[in-house]
């Protein structure tokens, strides 16, 4: 429904709040209806003894990904830096002068 909205209604640069009112509303829909799904499939209940052992090596390879993804993207940057100027590396009024 928000793709034939989209294809609809936005035409050209003028329509861009529409065009992010329309592909907020369908995201937050498709949400909403994946969340009313979900009760059919699983039970919501809190629960305050759990094994931290068991989600502890789950959560530090997350944290490690995260870790290294952010390290490859500001090597690269860094990368580029020294091997042009500061101007293509992005380091444009940041450091020592």
């Amino acid at each position: 429904m928000s793709l034939i909205l989209l294809l609809t209604y936005v035409k050209d640069e003028s329509d861009l709040l529409l065009y992010a009112l329309t592909t907020v509303a369908g995201s937050a829909g498709v949400n909403l209806i994946n969340f009313l799904r979900l009760r059919k499939y699983c039970t919501w209940s809190l629960t305050w003894r759990f094994s931290w052992q068991q989600h502890l090596l789950p959560i530090l390879v997350l944290f490690a990904n995260s870790l290294v993804d952010l390290l490859y993207v500001r090597a690269d940057v860094a990368q580029l830096g020294v091997m042009t100027s500061d101007y293509f590396g992005g380091q444009q009024g940041y450091g020592p002068a």
